[in-house]
């Protein structure tokens, strides 16, 4: 990436998915977080805040203990509906799916040889 922006054009949204069926993901209130996973939140917050593509097609997922944040605050983006998220292995693929994102494949977006 080209840098740090200062401010993202995206704007919080309570609800992502139009699919009511979909449950909402569950992240601990930030009240009962250790410091530890609040800095871990606060800083995949500011990851996505501030980096995260305008017009993004396709984003990849990744897994690990600060995914769930960083999930956690793309569900308050807006205009996602058109998004699909490829996630790199279960986890990440089951926090696309609670979250009610667009699920994709790696193979859809695989250089055909």
């Amino acid at each position: 990436m080209s840098g740090p922006k200062t401010q993202s054009n995206w704007t919080s949204s309570s609800k992502v998915s139009s699919s009511p069926s979909v449950p909402a993901l569950q992240v601990s209130a930030a009240s009962t977080l250790s410091p530890i996973e609040k800095a871990k939140r606060l800083a995949a917050h500011a990851a996505v805040t501030e980096q995260f593509p305008e017009h993004a097609k396709a984003i990849g997922i990744g897994s690990g203990s600060t995914i769930v944040y960083a999930v956690e605050k793309i569900l308050e983006l807006k205009g996602l509906e058109n998004v699909v998220f490829i996630p790199t292995g279960f986890q990440s693929k089951e926090l696309i799916v609670k979250g009610g994102l667009r699920l994709g494949a790696i193979s859809e977006y695989s250089p055909k040889r």
